[in-house]
C-alpha cells in the first residue's frame, strides 16, 4: 500500500507554504521552457484560481516527490489537455500524478493529453507517459534565439 497523497493547489495561500513554494521553484527550474523560475512562481500565484489551471503535487512518506502543471485546453485552435511541466523525484508517485491528469483531462471533456518533450526523451519521455495510453508522435518542438537569427 502505497502512502502517496496527490493534491491540487487551488489558491495563493497553498502556494505560499514555505515547502511547496520551494518545491514549485525547484520543479520550474527543471523546465528548459522557463528561462526565471521565480517570474514562473509568480505567474502560476496570480492564475492558479483559474479551473483551467492545474497544479498537481504528489507527497510520500511525508516528502513532496512530484508535481505537474497541465492545462485544458477548449478552443479549436488548441484543443485538449496539455502537460506544461511534470516533475517525479521517486518514481512511485509517477502513477498517482497520472490518474490525476487522467481524472483532470476527462473533467474538462477531453479524451487525450497532448505533452511536450522540452528535455529531449523521446522514447523514455513516451514511456513515461504511456500509463495513460498509446503515445502518438507529432512532431517535434524548437525554440529560436531570436538575437541569433539574420533578419
Amino acid at each position: 500500500m502505497s502512502d502517496t497523497e496527490t493534491f491540487r493547489i487551488t489558491d495563493v495561500e497553498q502556494l505560499q507554504q514555505p515547502e511547496i513554494q520551494k518545491y514549485l521553484l525547484k520543479f520550474f527550474s527543471t523546465n528548459k521552457l522557463v528561462k526565471d523560475p521565480v517570474a514562473a512562481y509568480m505567474e502560476l500565484a496570480a492564475r492558479i484560481s483559474i479551473e483551467q489551471l492545474g497544479m498537481f503535487l504528489a507527497r510520500d512518506e511525508g516528502e513532496l516527490q512530484g508535481a505537474m502543471l497541465a492545462q485544458l485546453n477548449n478552443t479549436p485552435l488548441n484543443p485538449g489537455c496539455t502537460v506544461i511541466h511534470l516533475m517525479v523525484d521517486k518514481p512511485s508517485v509517477r502513477n498517482d500524478l497520472m490518474r490525476e491528469l487522467i481524472d483532470y483531462a476527462r473533467s474538462g471533456g477531453h479524451d487525450r493529453i497532448v505533452a511536450i518533450d522540452a528535455n529531449n526523451r523521446g522514447k523514455a519521455f513516451a514511456r513515461l507517459f504511456s500509463v495513460v495510453g498509446e503515445p502518438e508522435e507529432l512532431g517535434s518542438v524548437f525554440t529560436f534565439d531570436l538575437d541569433g537569427g539574420l533578419l
